[in-house]
Formats: structure tokens, sequence, C-alpha cells
């Protein structure tokens, strides 16, 4: 049976899929925030769990994932590497990792990654009170 938690997990495993090239990080999934989140990361957040009676599913959750990139090396260069991850046209996009695998694991019954929205200057970590990053949010829809 699904738990949030149970999904939560999957989903930041499918987010790992990224990372498969042998060399530096694409992405650092965490699926929970530590406060010390390492650049470019996502964050899985759970924001909705609603009964359904429709398509054999009884629940509907709804995740929420931030995608940060970091200013570091200049806002063009975080733009670039941003639009890699919220591209829905893209092979190595979140979109792709995750319905990559839409029962994630069997865990699930379905999924849909719905786009993104959001995208905007963030502060990751409490640094100086000043964004550091770009920040992308990006819903996804799991029935189970």
């Amino acid at each position: 049976m699904a738990n949030v938690s149970g999904i939560r997990d999957q989903i930041q495993t499918r987010l790992d899929t990224l990372n498969t090239t042998g060399q530096a990080k694409v992405l650092r999934p965490y699926d929970v925030a530590t406060g010390k989140e390492r650049m470019p990361c996502s964050i899985v957040f759970p924001q909705r769990v609603e009964r359904i009676t429709s398509g054999g599913a009884t629940y509907q959750y709804n995740f929420m994932i931030e995608v940060y990139v970091s200013l570091k090396q200049g806002l063009a260069r975080a733009q670039d590497e941003m639009d890699a991850f919220v591209d829905p046209t893209a092979t190595n996009s979140i979109r792709a990792a995750i319905e990559g695998d839409d029962t994630l694991g069997g865990t699930v019954d379905d999924l849909v990654v719905n786009g993104f929205t959001q995208y905007q200057f963030a502060e990751l970590n409490g640094n100086t009170g000043k964004p550091n990053s770009l920040v992308a949010r990006i819903p996804v829809e799991v029935w189970a």
C-alpha cells in the first residue's frame, strides 16, 4: 500500500536516475529538506492527498518538486541549467526521469508530471537574505 513517505522516496529515486553518466552529479535529489542542500538539487514536498473513486485508485497524491540551481556561475548559466531540468521534451528532464517509471517501482498505479511553475529567483539554505539560486516548482500527481 502506498503512503506519502514511500511515494516521496520513490520520486527521489527516480530523480537520481539523472545521475547515470558516471560524471559529476547532474542533480542532488533530496526527499526531505535538510537546510544543507548542495545545488543543483531537488526537494520533494507532499502537497495534498485526496480520496478518489475512479480508475481503480483510492487516493490521489499531489507532490511539488522544487528544483534549485546556483547563480554562482552567473544568471545565463543558471537559466541554461534550469531549462534542461524543466523542458518537457528533453530526454534528461525532471519529467522524463519521473515518468520513466510511471508506477514508481510498483508503488503506485499511475502518475503524471504537470509541467512547471514559478521559475524565479530564490534563496536556499538561509544564506544572506538575497537570492543565491533559481527555483522551479514541478507538480506531480500520483494515483494509488
